[in-house]
C-alpha cells in the first residue's frame, strides 16, 4: 500500500513517531506482525470453538497443502532467515520445532527495504543470502524475472486452489513456474460506523453510487466518507482500478494503466472528491487515527489486515469502539466485483540456499499448513492459505471492536473475488509516485481526467523502458 510517502519513508516516520509494532509491519505494506490485540483474538476464538486443539504439532500428523506430511527427527540444519516481521512469523516455532527438532531457526528482523535491498545483492552475487526471506508482492516480480528463486511449483502447484487466484498469479513466473509461497493477504472490504448507518436508517452501500448518495448525507454533519490528501494519493485508484479488474501493465508488462478501466477508476475519486465527502487527510499520519476515533471518518477501504489496526488505535473507553462493522466494498455495478486487495508478503527460497530440504520444510510448515497458519493469523497475520482461514479457531474468531463479527470468515470469502489481473511489474512501485502526482492535478482541476490519465500512461511507459 502506497500513498505520496512511499514504503521506506513510512517505516523511518512509523519508527520515529513509535507508531507501534504494528504500523512498522503491518500498515505500511501489509507486512504482519504481532500485535496487541493477539491475546483478546484468542480468547474469543477458543470461546467460539472450544473443540478445537490448539495448535500443535504433537501427537498428530501434520500435512503441508500438498498432502505430503510434515515432520523429521533426522533432518537437521541451522536455518538463516530474514524478515521485517520476524515477530510475526517467529510465533510458529514451538509447533514447528515438535515436528522439526534438530532444526534451528534463526531470524534476522531487518526493515523492509533492506530486506530487499540485500537479498537482491545476494542473490545476484550468488553467495551470502538467506536460507529464506519474505517479500514483499510488489517486489516478487522483480525478482522472479532476475532469476535465483528455487522453483517451488512441484510443492504448491498442486494447491494453488487452497490459495486466492491473484496471490498465485503474483507468485508465479513468465515460464509458468511458482517461485515463492503466499503469505499474508490484503483483501479489501469497506470498514464503516454501524451506529451512524442505523442513526439514518441507511443500507450498507452496495453500490459507489450509493456509497456517494450517503457520503452527501453524511457529509452535512460533518462526518466524511473517506481520506483524500490534496497532495495526491495512488491508493484509492489502485483499489478501483483492481476493482474493475485493470492493471498498470498487462501480463508482458506492456503499459495499460490509461485504458478505460484506468479512466473509469479515476473518474469515481473525481466524483468523490467533488461531491465533498472526502477529507484533506494523509493516510498513515496522526490525524488519519484521530480521524477514525473522532469521527471525522466514517469508512475506510481497509485490506484484511486493518481488522487488527483498528483496535490497536481506537480504545475501549473511546466513544467509536465497538461501533464499526465490515462489509464488501461497493460495486460499481450490480453483479460486478466487490473487493480488491492491497499489499501482502511471500516467502522464497534463494537457489544457493545449502539446507534446501530443511529451508523448504520452514517455508511450507509456516506459510503453507493450517496448523502453522492458524498460529500466525491469529498473532496478526491475514493468512493467504485459506484453509487456515476457515479453521475454526480462526473463522469463528472476534474482536469487540467489531461486535460478534466474525471478520476473518469475511475476508477468506473476500480473498476469492479479487480480480486477478491487476499486475504488480517490476517498474510497478516507481510509476505509483506518477498516479499520486496526476490524482493530486485531477483533483485540484489542473488537469481533466482524460487528461491526466493519458499523461500518466506517457510517464509509466517512460518508466517501464528501464525494467525491459
Amino acid at each position: 500500500m502506497s500513498s505520496k510517502m512511499n514504503r521506506r519513508d513510512f517505516l523511518k516516520r512509523a519508527a520515529v513517531a513509535g507508531v507501534g509494532a504494528m504500523a512498522a509491519g503491518l500498515l505500511a505494506s501489509c507486512r504482519p506482525t504481532a500485535s496487541p490485540t493477539v491475546a483478546a483474538v484468542q480468547t474469543q476464538a477458543a470461546a467460539a470453538a472450544p473443540t478445537a486443539a490448539a495448535p500443535s504439532g504433537a501427537g498428530k500428523t501434520v500435512k503441508a497443502c500438498n498432502g505430503q506430511p510434515l515432520g523429521s527427527k533426522e533432518m537437521k540444519a541451522t536455518l538463516e532467515v530474514w524478515s521485517w516481521a520476524s515477530e510475526a512469523w517467529s510465533v510458529v516455532l514451538p509447533s514447528f520445532k515438535e515436528l522439526y527438532p534438530n532444526i534451528e531457526v534463526k531470524f534476522s528482523n531487518m526493515p523492509w527495504a533492506d530486506v530487499h535491498d540485500k537479498a537482491s545483492v545476494a542473490i545476484a552475487a550468488g553467495t551470502g543470502a538467506p536460507d529464506v526471506f519474505s517479500i514483499d508482492g510488489a517486489q516478487l516480480q522483480k525478482f522472479i524475472k532476475a532469476g535465483g528463486l528455487l522453483d517451488l511449483t512441484e510443492i504448491i502447484g498442486p494447491c494453488k486452489k487452497d490459495f486466492p487466484a491473484y496471490k498465485i498469479a503474483e507468485a508465479t513466473g513468465a515460464d509458468g513456474k511458482i517461485y515463492a509461497i503466499p503469505w499474508d493477504m490484503g483483501p479489501i472490504g469497506l470498514f464503516y460506523r454501524k451506529d451512524l448507518w442505523e442513526a439514518k436508517k441507511f443500507e450498507v452501500p452496495a453500490l459507489w453510487d450509493d456509497y456517494v448518495a450517503q457520503g452527501i448525507e453524511f457529509a452535512k454533519e460533518k462526518h466524511y466518507m473517506i481520506e483524500m490528501p490534496k497532495g495526491g494519493t495512488n491508493y484509492h485508484f489502485d483499489v478501483l482500478l483492481q476493482q474493475l479488474g485493470g492493471s498498470y501493465f498487462d501480463k508482458d508488462g506492456n503499459v495499460t494503466v490509461d485504458n478505460d478501466l484506468g479512466i473509469k477508476a479515476m473518474t469515481l475519486l473525481k466524483k468523490m472528491y467533488d461531491a465533498g465527502i472526502t477529507a484533506d487527510i494523509a493516510q498513515w499520519s496522526p490525524g488519519w487515527y484521530s480521524a477514525w476515533k473522532e469521527g471525522t471518518l466514517i469508512t475506510n477501504w481497509g485490506a484484511a489486515w486493518m481488522g487488527h489496526v483498528f483496535p490497536d488505535n481506537i480504545k475501549k473507553d473511546e466513544p467509536t469502539f465497538g461501533q464499526w462493522r465490515i462489509a464488501p466494498l461497493p460495486a460499481f455495478e450490480k453483479g460486478g466485483a466487490i473487493s480488491s486487495n492491497a499489499g501482502g508478503s511471500n516467502a522464497v527460497i534463494p537457489a544457493q540456499t545449502k539446507n534446501k530440504e530443511a529451508a523448504v520444510a520452514f517455508a511450507v510448515y509456516s506459510m503453507a499448513s493450517v496448523e502453522g497458519q492458524v498460529v500466525g493469523t491469529l498473532a496478526g497475520n491475514i493468512s493467504a492459505y485459506l484453509p487456515a482461514l476457515r479453521d475454526p479457531r480462526v473463522a469463528n474468531a472476534t474482536n469487540p471492536m467489531y461486535g460478534d463479527q466474525k471478520y476473518f470468515a469475511l475476508f477468506a470469502d473476500l480473498a476469492e473475488k479479487v480480480p486477478t489481473n491487476f499486475i504488480r511489474a517490476a517498474a510497478y512501485n516507481e510509476s505509483t509516485s506518477v498516479i499520486s502526482d496526476i490524482t493530486a492535478k485531477i483533483l485540484s482541476g489542473e488537469l481533466t481526467v482524460e487528461a491526466g490519465i493519458k499523461q500518466a500512461g506517457e510517464k509509466i511507459r517512460e518508466i517501464a523502458k528501464k525494467y525491459k
